[in-house]
């Protein structure tokens, strides 16, 4: 139907901004800046809160060295990636290509949302007991 419509070899116009938005425009670079910054804090407190709470109520917990090393892992990468994306990449002198795109902070917030469902809820619990098995003993246990 769409060949139909648009011809042999055509392209479907996008017109709405938002999504031509998305697809094309990238974050000033001193937002990407700050939003790496952001990141790499609030991950880092989220794991060491994490950490003194477990050890507060004397719970097995991972090193502190090892939490420390997995902190600036991620920070390097959040930081590298940035830096990497703030270098204009464009071809031609005309256009600026800086930034972070508008889909890289999407896809995170998206990726953390969809974890936090699976991991915290009870409807992410049963979409893990369920899996692949057509009959998930499992699900039906936890029911």
């Amino acid at each position: 139907m769409t060949l139909r419509l648009i011809g042999q070899g055509g392209t479907v116009p996008v017109r709405e901004p938002v999504i031509r938005a998305l697809a094309n425009e990238n974050l000033p670079v001193t937002l990407g800046w700050i939003l790496a910054v952001l990141v790499a804090v609030v991950y880092a407190a989220v794991e060491l809160y994490r950490w003194r709470a477990k050890r507060a109520q004397d719970l097995a917990r991972q090193p502190l060295a090892l939490v420390l090393v997995r902190i600036a892992l991620i920070t390097v990468v959040a930081l590298g990636v940035t830096a990497i994306l703030s270098v204009d990449r464009a071809l031609a002198a005309a256009i600026d290509l800086a930034g972070i795109p508008y889909a890289v902070p999407l896809v995170v917030v998206l990726l953390l949302v969809v974890t936090f469902v699976l991991s915290r809820t009870s409807f992410g619990r049963h979409m893990y007991a369920v899996g692949a098995t057509p009959r998930p003993p499992a699900a039906r246990a936890s029911t």
